[in-house]
Parts: structure tokens; C-alpha cells; sequence
């Protein structure tokens, strides 16, 4: 919370003293007098408070002394006035805030004994609010507190990994792009201020230079065009890792089954990446929208071709036999359009569960005319 918003918090808390002021306006003039005093002390503490925030141990402790005071002299019903300043204790070391509440604990009783309402069940309940408020709501919202930063830190740290993984990316790019075309680029250059020299002198030697050039030139290409296919590709078994910490982490249990592997089924780069990335868009929509508690991915073949299931336990897919208008889904069938499979996308029995299935035709070598 912003300072200004918390200064103007505590000057808004004041405006409940009203109810308090009101009953006390009703004591005789003897007790009313000084009860009006604390409640007037009970203020000014508030705004030292908020004005010296250095200083708001020591204003709590004594708003704390007066309310516990006014409970003894007047009537435990005032011990409401803890709403007014514990808020306060979410900016003190966890040591005091147990001082402070262990005070307020200890006192609650000795008050209701004072006033002759220690057997009083009514009673007790008509002040469970300020017990809340005084012994439980404090922790809860350092609680929740500490949870909310905890949950900005872990954003704030996957941000850097991604982007300490995308610098090291970079620089494992300009060094594949220095080893790659640093060395033929200066052959090259070189070649041509030789081929320069040569050719009115022996134009057939030049003109070999020239013919070499050619084949660097066309070798550095060729290696340019495997280097980008190379930084293109989306592993299979990245994919895996990744769907399975993802799953981890929203509590759903997730069974993985190559069947590619035993029957030595080997996809090539294109489908390897089409799949990957479909996959990593299906498990994502899983773990945001299912509910699901346990995923199944399968990746398996037949005659048709490669197929690569993803089935979960959670509401079903709304729309599914239909035309969905998911950006993801359109994404997908795009992606799989290129390589001519398609996507199906199924509700089980009931309305649960989903299926997902993707299909893509097997590349079949030719020999010879003859399709293997």
C-alpha cells in the first residue's frame, strides 16, 4: 500500500469514534470527562502515528493502554476501538505484534471478570470482533502480505531467468554466427583481393579462385541455412520438462507415453517442432482452464499417421465437435495445416474431461519410384 493511501486509511478509521464518543456521551459527567480525554488521546496517538511512522510501536502501545484502561473502568464493549489502529502492527517486527497481542489477550479476560460478564456467553460473542481483530487479524494479513510478495518476487525472478536465457541465447547466436561466417567471410575477402591481383596476370588461375570463391560462398550458405534450421527447432523433450513443471506446479498429475521410441519412429525437425509447440499450447490451456486434476499426453502412430493426444479429467472443452475461435486453436490447426494434419478436440461422457488430438501424415521416403 502507498503511504498516502495508508495515511488516509488511518484518518478514515478515526470517523468510527463516533460510536464510541456517542456511548460515552451517555456515562454521567464525573466518568465522562476523562473517558472523552482518552478517547481524544486515543486520536492524537493516530495522527502521530501517521505522521511519524517512526514512532508507531510506541503510539500503539499506548492506544493499546487506553483501550485496555477504558475496558477495565467503562465497559469491555469498547475494546472495539482496536480496529482503529491495528493496522499499525503490519509495520512492526514480528516480536512486537506478539507483545502487543499477548497484552490484548491477557486483558480480555480480566476485563469481562471486572465487569461481572466472565460467564456471560452473550457477552463473549457480542466482543469476538475485537478478539479477531486484536489477536488473529493481524497475522492473517502479514500472512497474506508476505504470500503477495513473495508471489512479486517469484514473477519478478522468472522475468529475469527468461531474460538472462534469451541474453544467453544471443550470445550463443553472434558466437555460432562469428565461428560460422567470420572465418569464411575473411577467406573470401581474401580470395577476392588475390582473384584481383591474378587476372590479367593469369587469368586462368584467377579464374580458379573464382570457382573456389563460388564453393565457399555456396558452403557458408549451406551451413547459414543449418544453423537457422538448428535455432528454429522446439525439442520434443524440452517440451516434456516443461509440461511437466508446469503440471507440477497447478497441482495436476500428468502421465507422459512415447510410443514413438519403441517402434524407432524418428519425426523430422518440421514435425518435431509442430508438435512441441502445439503441445506446449494445449498443456498451457489445461492448466488455465480445465481444472483438471490428472493430464494424459500420448504420442503414438498408425496408418494415418502421427498422433499426439493430450486428455485431462477436468469441465470438458466448451464448443468441442464445433468451430472453436480460440486464438491458441486457431494457432495450432495453422501450425498443423502446414505439414497437412488437423486437430480434433472432444468432451467426454458427461460434459468432463477433454481429448485433444493431433494427427499428422507420416513422411515416406521414395526409392526408386517406389514409396518405403
Amino acid at each position: 500500500m502507498k503511504r498516502w493511501n495508508a495515511r488516509q486509511w488511518s484518518y478514515v478509521l478515526l470517523l468510527n469514534m463516533g460510536i464510541v464518543v456517542y456511548f460515552m456521551l451517555q456515562e454521567p459527567v464525573r466518568r465522562m470527562i476523562p473517558g472523552l480525554a482518552l478517547l481524544l488521546a486515543v486520536a492524537l496517538l493516530q495522527i502521530a502515528a501517521v505522521r511519524r511512522p517512526e514512532l508507531i510501536r510506541w503510539t500503539a502501545l499506548g492506544q493499546l493502554s487506553i483501550v485496555i484502561l477504558l475496558g477495565f473502568a467503562y465497559h469491555p464493549m469498547y475494546t472495539y476501538l482496536i480496529f482503529v489502529f491495528v493496522h499499525f502492527y503490519m509495520n512492526m517486527p514480528l516480536r512486537w505484534m506478539f507483545i502487543f497481542t499477548v497484552i490484548f489477550a491477557v486483558s480480555v479476560p480480566g476485563m469481562m471478570f471486572r465487569a461481572g460478564h466472565l460467564a456471560n456467553i452473550q457477552m463473549w460473542l457480542n466482543i469476538l470482533p475485537p478478539l479477531f481483530g486484536g489477536l488473529a487479524l493481524p497475522y492473517i494479513i502479514r500472512v497474506s502480505n508476505n504470500y503477495r510478495e513473495t508471489v512479486n518476487r517469484l514473477k519478478a525472478a522468472t522475468k529475469e531467468i527468461e531474460r538472462l536465457a534469451q541474453s544467453e541465447e544471443r550470445q550463443r547466436i553472434a558466437q555460432e554466427l562469428h565461428d560460422t561466417l567470420g572465418h569464411t567471410l575473411s577467406l573470401l575477402a581474401l580470395k577476392g583481393e588475390v582473384v584481383e591481383r591474378m587476372i590479367e596476370r593469369a587469368p586462368d588461375k584467377a579464374a580458379a579462385e573464382a570457382r573456389e570463391i563460388q564453393k565457399t560462398a555456396a558452403a557458408a550458405l549451406r551451413r547459414m541455412r543449418e544453423l537457422v534450421n538448428d535455432m528454429k527447432v522446439v525439442r520434443l523433450s524440452d517440451e516434456w520438462e516443461h509440461a511437466l513443471s508446469l503440471c507440477a506446479a497447478a497441482n495436476i498429475r500428468l502421465t507422459i507415453r512415447n510410443r514413438l521410441e519403441p517402434r524407432g519412429i524418428v519425426m523430422t525437425a518440421l514435425q518435431e517442432s509442430v508438435i512441441a509447440m502445439c503441445l506446449r499450447e494445449a498443456v498451457t490451456n489445461v492448466v488455465r482452464h480445465s481444472q483438471a486434476t490428472e493430464c494424459v499426453i500420448e504420442l503414438s502412430s498408425d496408418e494415418s499417421g502421427i498422433r499426439c493426444m493430450v486428455e485431462d479429467n477436468g469441465k470438458g472443452a466448451r464448443g468441442a465437435g464445433t468451430e472453436m475461435s480460440g486464438n491458441g486453436i486457431v494457432g495450432m490447426k495453422q501450425r498443423l495445416a502446414h505439414l497437412e494434419g488437423h486437430l480434433s478436440i472432444e468432451t467426454g461422457s458427461g460434459g468432463k474431461g477433454a481429448r485433444l488430438l493431433m494427427t499428422i501424415p507420416i513422411v515416406r521416403k521414395q526409392y526408386g519410384g517406389v514409396a518405403q
